[in-house]
């Protein structure tokens, strides 16, 4: 009998375990058998052991023990039971079991055995178990261990343990895994949201570094990240062994970058569905991953693809990036439609280019190269290239990208197909191709050996240089050639519709533009025709130092045209041969402009002073002088040919609409302004005008007509007044005097046959307001005063026929054709566009009229009363005839009670044929359009 009220268990090895028993009792059965049973405490849970032994005797030595233990955990139902024997001499110690477990957490029982690493999970195994002192081997084992939901598996193979903590392990073995944690932990790769795995693999090593010699793994989580990795893991690091490092193949996808968020951060752009698969070889310490292929996008939006290999990842949480050692990587990207690159770029790109890209990538982490790259692009009026492409990238550098270069090249269809860049509509002008090298100094970027050209059917354009610095666009080197410009072709509109049939040449030039602390010079300009002689001749030559701001210029240009035909057809009038120059210079304050023309005999110059600063003007000046102007060499009065009827007036006129007023108004500069134009003497085939002097000065939108002064057939018009834009609605005054202006040759020179003759006076002043010409003649306010001396009117005579129809007939004065006026006076008050007057007079040497009238200008009415009486009858009854209605058009009537009282009243019906000719309203004339005394405002 055995009684042991309770003993320890304690191990030798390095890591010291104590196993407690208490209520130890064994007992013989027999004369070669014993029973022991115990009971224990084992991590907090009761324990029963019971041990049934036979030693059988032979010849008196024991050497054989047979075993049948039972290890049993009431609470949860744990069993483990040994049956086998084993051999004792005195050399050594074996045993020979089988055994069978059923343990709710192995992970709990294996805490007592060296070596075996953080296992868990309930055990079911069975398995042959031998061994001795040093240790044991479980064969053919079968055992099924589930730990769920973490991990579960089934197993079969071998196990070898020893005390020293040694083990080995050669499993074959399918299950599922919650989180491949517990397979990858080894790349130091948080993989926790990869969902749950099936696996099947091969294990071999150790319980504390086992390794997978084969495996499958397949995984997809909620998100829709589906991984599938096959291969092979050796983990080891505490081995004598050469590990024999891992092998991993790994195919991924999924709909969206956003799987990605914990290894990658949220991506700046989304490209949608991705595909990736490499291979990844190496240990702990040292990871290669080849066979690299990561796909994104899709041909029909963007697609990006990445292939290559990584030849050693080692110290990656330490050196970061830089651990990356032996990069090869070849990257493409291709879309239909540039507007797609709208999100990734984060700005604006034009729509409907095809673009692709190729580069290589070689390197490290530290610093990659960038080289054999090209990007192209491609729409239907653009094809451009950047080829050549290589580069250094250094990714922690406070300067990512240096010693970048590639080779640029352009080629345009058309100079309009630009439009679509810019807010600008570009003419057509002819292909633009493009070339260059791009190369980068530092943070500079530079483009050298720049040729760029514009060919069209009728001129070409090119240019050659560099620039130092694309950034600010600043070292600019260019110089420019124009060649093969026809000029005709320029003129093309308006030579087509004179239909000018000569050729004027080409125009050939070139000019210098560079820079200098950002501002633009253009220097060494010259400019020509190609055939001096022709029909015209241009020149220009000279300096601008800067061509943004004109801070200092320098310019010449000359003309010469030769063929009147074709100032004709570019100004619409028969001019003569015209020639001249025009000079620009400026400083930091102000540019000067000067020109000298001539036009047959007429010499014309003209000056303008503009004064500027902060970059606007601050004050204009202009002066046009001219000794003597001859109206035929501007065209403006010419002979009848007896061809065709030459008026140029209808060529200069343009039926401006009721907005022009306005727009102009709006558009007044508000700087001081001093214009000053002066006509010393005036010759044409039709005109009596003598002089022409005017000056108008303005600031702050405020205009002063100070000067207008005209001498015209020895009679002088003089006008003064003011211009006030300031208000809400512009305000106009002006007043003026007109002394003895000839009638008769105002008209001729308007080209404009009248019936009448006399000389002119007027005074008055006027005020209006508004922005339209019909809203200043609505409210036209002033006074108005006019004589006309010594007037004939041509037709009859009308002052005998309208006070003694007798007299007329018998005295001879029917045969008479005109009628000789004295004085003809009105004094008219204007208000609101009406004009009134009733002092109306008139006087001939046989007849005395006085009257009233009201001219309606808004309306285009009148309505006009007069009375005629004669001066050599001595009895008569004064009649009235009035005028009234549309100015064109009036309706006369006669007073009818003077008219039963006087037979002779039946010839007043003629009077206002009198005074619609005396007024300028005859029917025949407004017929054509002529209204001779009436002021227009839009001319």
């Amino acid at each position: 009998e055995l009684r042991i009220g309770q003993v320890h268990l304690v191990t030798a090895s390095e890591n010291t375990w104590i196993f407690p028993l208490k209520d130890l009792r064994g007992d013989r059965l027999g004369d070669d058998q014993f029973h022991i049973s115990a009971k224990a405490d084992y991590e907090g849970e009761p324990l029963d052991i019971d041990l049934r032994v036979s030693a059988p005797l032979n010849q008196g030595w024991i050497d054989t023990v047979e075993l049948d233990s039972t290890f049993y955990a009431p609470n949860s139902g744990s069993e483990i039971s040994l049956r086998g024997e084993m051999e004792a001499t005195n050399e050594a110690f074996t045993y020979d079991f089988f055994a069978t477990a059923n343990y709710k957490d192995i992970g709990e029982f294996l805490r007592g055995f060296d070596g075996v690493g953080n296992i868990g999970g309930a055990l079911e195994l069975s398995a042959r178990m031998q061994g001795n002192m040093k240790g044991f081997v479980l064969s053919d084992a079968a055992l099924v261990l589930n730990n769920m939901p973490q991990y579960g598996f089934e197993a079969a193979g071998e196990l070898e343990y020893k005390r020293s903590g040694d083990t080995r392990i050669q499993l074959i073995a399918a299950g599922e895994l919650a989180s491949l944690e517990v397979l990858l932990d080894w790349i130091n790769l948080d993989v926790s949201n990869l969902g749950r795995a099936q696996a099947s693999l091969r294990l071999s090593g150790s319980l504390d570094e086992p390794v997978i010699d084969n495996f499958i793994l397949t995984t997809e989580s909620d998100e829709g990240l589906a991984v599938n990795i096959a291969g092979s893991v050796d983990p080891r690091r505490n081995t004598t062994a050469q590990p024999q490092g891992s092998d991993i193949r790994v195919d991924a996808h999924a709909p969206s970058l956003a799987v990605l968020d914990q290894w990658l951060g949220t991506p700046a752009y989304d490209p949608g569905p991705w595909r990736a698969s490499w291979r990844l070889r190496g240990t702990r310490t040292d990871i290669a991953i080849d066979e690299l292929i990561i796909e994104t996008g899709n041909r029909e939006t963007i697609k990006v693809r990445m292939d290559g290999s990584i030849g050693h990842i080692t110290n990656i949480e330490t050196q970061g990036i830089a651990g990356l050692q032996d990069i090869q990587l070849a990257v493409s990207a291709f879309t239909p439609d540039s507007a797609a690159l709208s999100g990734p770029l984060d700005m604006d790109i034009p729509a409907h280019h095809e673009v692709s890209a190729k580069l290589n990538v070689t390197g490290s982490g530290k610093e990659l190269t960038i080289g054999r790259g090209n990007i192209h692009i491609v729409s239907s009026d653009l094809d451009a290239t950047v080829s050549e492409i290589q580069a250094s990238l250094r990714p922690e550098a406070e300067q990512p990208i240096a010693n970048g270069s590639a080779h640029i090249s352009v080629t345009v269809s058309d100079t309009s197909a630009l439009s679509q860049y810019t807010t600008t509509e570009i003419p057509v002008l002819g292909e633009i191709t493009l070339s260059a090298d791009l190369t980068q100094q530092a943070a500079r970027l530079q483009l050298n050996n720049l040729h760029g050209t514009v060919s069209g059917d009728n001129f070409k354009f090119d240019t050659r240089g560099s620039v130092n610095n694309l950034a600010d666009l600043s070292g600019v080197s260019l110089h420019s050639q124009l060649s093969e410009l026809d000029i005709r072709h320029a003129l093309q509109a308006r030579l087509d519709n004179f239909q000018y049939p000569t050729a004027l040449g080409q125009l050939e030039g070139s000019f210098t533009l560079s820079d200098n602390q950002g501002k633009w010079h253009v220097s060494d300009l010259e400019l020509h025709n190609s055939e001096p002689g022709g029909p015209i001749e241009l020149s220009a030559s000279g300096d601008i130092e800067d061509l943004t701001g004109f801070i200092t210029a320098n310019l010449k240009s000359q003309f010469n045209v030769r063929d009147p035909l074709l100032l004709e057809a570019l100004t619409g009038l028969r001019m003569k041969p015209s020639q001249g120059s025009l000079t620009v210079k400026t400083n930091s304050r102000e540019i000067a402009i000067s020109s000298l023309a001539s036009i047959g005999k007429t010499q014309l110059s003209g000056n303008a002073d503009i004064a500027y600063g902060d970059q606007k003007i601050e004050k204009l000046r202009v002066t046009l002088n001219t000794p003597h102007l001859y109206l035929e060499d501007l065209g403006l009065q010419a002979d009848q040919d007896g061809e065709e009827q030459y008026n140029p007036t209808d060529r200069l006129e343009t039926a401006a609409p009721d907005n022009q007023l306005e727009k102009i108004l709006d558009n007044s500069p508000a700087f001081p302004t001093d214009v000053t134009v002066n006509i010393e003497g005036l010759t044409g085939t039709n005109t009596h005008l003598d002089s022409l002097k005017l000056q108008v000065t303005g600031e702050n939108n405020r205009y002063t007509l100070r000067l207008f002064s005209l001498v015209y057939a020895d009679a002088l018009a003089e006008v003064r007044g003011i211009i006030d834009l300031n208000p809400e609605v512009p305000v106009v005054s002006l007043a003026g005097e007109a002394i003895a202006l000839p009638v008769n040759k105002i008209t001729d020179d308007l080209g404009v046959e009248t019936d009448i003759k006399g000389t002119l006076t007027a005074r008055g002043g006027i005020t209006a307001s508004g922005k339209t010409s019909p809203a200043l003649v609505k409210t036209l306010t002033g006074s108005l005063a006019i004589a006309m001396e010594d007037t004939v009117v041509e037709g009859a005579a009308y002052d005998v026929l309208a006070t003694d129809l007798l007299a007329w007939i018998f005295t001879g004065a029917s045969q008479e054709t005109s009628t000789f006026i004295d004085c003809t006076m009105a004094k008219f008050q204007i208000v609101e566009g009406v004009a009134k007057t009733d002092s109306l007079y008139i006087e001939s040497p046989r007849m005395l009229a006085t009257g009233d009238a009201m001219f309606d200008l808004v309306r285009k009415k009148l309505d006009m009363t007069i009375t005629p009486v004669s001066r050599t009858r001595s009895i008569q009854i004064p009649s009235s005839i009035r005028l009234k209605g549309d100015m064109s058009n009036p309706k006369a009537t006669i007073s009818p009670v003077s008219a039963a009282a006087d037979a002779s009243a039946q010839a007043l019906m003629l009077i206002p044929k009198l005074a619609m000719k005396i007024f300028g309203i005859s029917r025949e004339a407004s017929d054509k359009g002529i209204r001779p005394c009436q002021a227009n405002l839009n001319n």
